[in-house]
C-alpha cells in the first residue's frame, strides 16, 4: 500500500514540501502522496495515463537509498515527480503521461543507477490505468489496488466494539429470523455472495436469505424491469422475494450477519455498499475510486434514500464520505441509520 492514511488533498499541500530545491531535494512521503493522488485523479477523469517507480532497498546497509532519489530528480523530466514513500526505505518516480515502454526505460536506468551507488534495491513498475498484456515478457503491475487507504485505527476499534455487543445483544432475533425463513421456504438460512472490498478484492458476504433459491437464475428474465441506469439491479415488487423476505427487508433485519462480516473485518459498519463483482466490472474508472477504501452496511447513500437514488448520485455521495470521513461523521452515519431503517425508505 502506498497510502497509510487518507491523503490530505486539498487545493494544494500546505506543507513546507512544495517546492525542490536546485540540487533536486525529492518531496517528502505526505506531499509526494498528494501529487500521486492528484495525478489519478486527473487520470479518471479522461484519458491520460502515467507511471509509477517504485524502488525499495534491500539490506541493512549503510547506503541512503536518498541519493538514488536525488539521482533520479536530476535525470528526469521536470514535469515528473521523485519522493519518499512510506513503509519502508523506498522512492518512487512519477512519470506523467508515460506509459509501458517508457515506464521501463526509467526502472532500467534507476537499477543502473542504484549499481552505480552501491545500493540494492528492487525497482517496481506500475501503469495506471492497467494496460493490457502487449506480447512482451515484461509488462507492469496493476496500481489500482497498491492505492487503497487502510481503515484508521479508531474506525477498526469501533467496528470490533460495537459489532461484538450487537451479535451478543441480538442473538434472539437472528435465531427468531433463521425459524422463519426455514419455515417460509425452502433452502438455506444465509445467503453467501462473493463481494468486492477494499482495493477489489473478493470476500463472502453474508445476507439472511430473503428470495427464493432461484433468484439468481431468474434475474436475467426480469432485466428490463431494472429500475437504476447503470450496473445496478433494483425492482420494486420483485416477484423472486419471499413473504418472511419482504418484511426482513422492510426492516433491514436482512443485513444482521454482515455483523459478522464487520467482526472479521471484511468491511466496516460505515461505508460505500460492496458491491458485487460482476458490477465493478463494469464500473467507469472514476467509479472505481470508491473501493479505496472498506465498505459499510449503512452510508451516506444508505440515510439518503436507498434504491430511490439514481446510480450516479450514488456513487458521488460514496465520493464525498470518502472524501471527508472522519469519526465523527460515522457517528452521525449511524445515529441517522435508525430513523432510515424505521421509516423504510428505499428498502426494495
Amino acid at each position: 500500500m502506498f497510502f497509510h492514511g487518507s491523503p490530505s488533498f486539498g487545493p494544494f499541500p500546505s506543507r513546507r514540501t512544495l517546492g525542490r530545491d536546485p540540487a533536486g531535494t525529492p518531496l517528502f512521503a505526505e506531499d509526494f502522496e498528494w501529487f500521486l493522488e492528484r495525478e489519478r485523479c486527473l487520470a479518471d477523469r479522461g484519458t491520460r495515463l502515467f507511471s509509477l517507480i517504485v524502488a525499495r532497498r534491500r539490506g541493512r546497509g549503510s547506503r541512503d537509498i536518498g541519493r538514488l532519489a536525488v539521482e533520479l530528480r536530476r535525470r528526469l523530466r521536470s514535469t515528473d515527480l521523485v519522493g519518499s514513500l512510506r513503509g519502508g526505505d523506498r522512492i518512487g518516480a512519477l512519470l506523467t503521461d508515460t506509459g509501458l515502454e517508457g515506464a521501463q526505460v526509467v526502472a532500467g536506468w534507476t537499477e543502473g543507477a542504484a549499481t552505480s551507488l552501491g545500493l540494492q534495491v528492487e525497482v517496481e513498475t506500475f501503469v495506471y490505468p492497467q494496460v493490457p498484456p502487449s506480447g512482451r515478457s515484461e509488462r507492469a503491475e496493476d496500481l489500482w489496488p497498491q492505492l487503497s487507504i487502510p481503515p484508521p485505527a479508531w474506525k477498526r476499534a469501533l467496528d470490533v466494539a460495537l459489532s461484538a455487543v450487537a451479535l451478543a445483544l441480538l442473538a434472539p432475533v437472528f435465531a427468531a429470523v433463521a425459524i422463519a425463513i426455514r419455515l417460509d421456504s425452502p433452502g438455506p438460512v444465509i445467503f453467501r455472495q462473493q463481494r468486492a472490498g477494499r482495493a477489489g478484492r473478493p470476500f463472502a458476504f453474508y445476507k439472511f436469505r430473503s428470495m427464493y433459491v432461484d433468484a439468481e437464475q431468474r434475474r436475467q428474465t426480469l432485466q428490463y424491469l431494472n429500475e437504476q441506469v447503470g450496473p445496478v439491479f433494483k425492482i420494486r415488487n420483485d416477484p423472486r422475494i419471499t413473504r418472511v423476505g419482504r418484511v426482513l427487508r422492510r426492516w433491514s433485519l436482512d443485513e444482521l450477519p454482515q455483523i459478522w462480516n464487520v467482526l472479521k473485518g471484511d468491511f466496516s459498519l460505515v461505508g460505500p455498499r460492496p458491491p458485487t463483482l460482476d458490477e465493478v466490472g463494469h464500473y467507469e474508472r472514476w467509479q472505481r475510486r470508491r473501493l479505496n477504501v472498506s465498505g459499510g452496511i449503512t452510508g451516506t447513500w444508505q440515510v439518503s434514500g436507498r434504491s430511490e437514488i439514481g446510480f450516479l448520485e450514488w456513487m458521488r455521495m460514496d465520493m464525498r464520505y470518502i472524501a471527508r470521513r472522519s469519526l465523527w461523521q460515522d457517528l452521525v452515519l449511524l445515529a441517522r441509520s435508525v430513523p432510515a431503517v424505521i421509516s423504510g425508505r428505499g428498502a426494495y
